[in-house]
Formats: C-alpha cells, structure tokens, sequence
C-alpha cells in the first residue's frame, strides 16, 4: 500500500499490473516466470520450510545465479559432488532482515568478471544438478 501511495496509484491497481505482468497476456504463469528467470542475472531464493527450495532449482534451470537467503548453511541435491559455491550467492536471513540494502549492494557491486565466473560454473553444473536440461 505504501509503494502504491508513493506512486499516487489504488493498491488495486498496482495489484492488478502486478498479476498481469507475471501471467502475460494469456500465458501460463509458470512460462512467464520461466522467461523472467531467464531474463535475471541473479535470483532471490528465500527459505522456505528449509534452505533448499525448489527456487534454488527454478534458477539453476533458467540459468540465474541463486541467491540463497537462508537461516543455516543449507545442503542441496548433489551437495558432494557439485560445487554450489562457484555459482550461488548466500545470505544469512538475519543479515538480510537487518539490512536487506546491503545484499542489493553487495549484487550491484560484484566485478562483471565475477559474475561471468558464476554463470560458466553454473552453465557446468546445470547438467549435474537438474533432472532434466531441454536447452
């Protein structure tokens, strides 16, 4: 409500742009979020009931760096054979609700080279990690 009234918008309105901006036009909202994934260099993966998500996995498939948000060290699929280090970004969720301008921060200032580090590792473990990889 607050964004809408500093937009001068109705909070329905910035819900009802919000929804079609995720469906699309007569899109399924799995596809639209898929592309918008794909779109992203980096991916917020909060925890859920535990660290590992399936937004962990919604990234990795779009080829989108995750950006684990998470209480605990977490332990993904294939943990010991895949090194989620190379391309996932961690945060502590206490850092991250103290602070949560500090992660924004940290995204934006990370060197272009870094980043096009993280995403070949991630192009490399892609394979290993997902059930199925259709390119």
């Amino acid at each position: 409500n607050a964004v809408a009234a500093a937009n001068g918008s109705t909070y329905a309105a910035v819900a009802a742009a919000f929804r079609a901006q995720i469906v699309g036009p007569g899109g399924s909202s799995y596809a639209t979020m898929g592309r918008t994934l794909a779109r992203a260099r980096f991916c917020l993966a909060p925890s859920g009931d535990t660290c590992t998500t399936s937004r962990i996995y919604s990234a990795i498939a779009a080829g989108c760096l995750p950006v684990v948000i998470c209480w605990q060290k977490y332990l993904p699929a294939f943990h010991e054979a895949v090194n989620y280090s190379a391309f996932t970004v961690f945060e502590e969720a206490a850092s991250f609700v103290r602070n949560p301008v500090a992660l924004i921060t940290r995204l934006r200032d990370m060197p272009p080279a870094r980043v096009a580090e993280m995403q070949a590792a991630l192009a490399r473990a892609r394979g290993s990690v997902l059930l199925q990889v259709d390119d």
